[in-house]
């Protein structure tokens, strides 16, 4: 009975140790401190997409009710 006991724990100590394995694989590992300046330039280019995407959000609409607009105008 001790050796089927046994047998199982090797087992779930061997899974455990591949699931680890598997996390460390899949995820970048940091070693060390996070390097600053490469933290602060990802959030300038983030804020830089962002008021990007806000300009594009703000100027198409902008946009379509100036050619509606014109298009009553001439129309009209």
């Amino acid at each position: 009975m001790g050796s089927n006991n046994e047998k199982y724990q090797a087992v779930g100590q061997d899974d455990k140790i591949e699931a680890s394995v598997k996390r460390e694989n899949d995820r970048p590992s940091i070693q060390g401190r996070p390097n600053i300046d490469e933290i602060s330039k990802r959030n300038e280019e983030e804020k830089k997409r962002d008021r990007k995407s806000s300009y594009i959000f703000i100027g198409v609409p902008v946009l379509l009710i100036i050619v509606v607009m014109f298009l009553v105008y001439f129309f009209s």
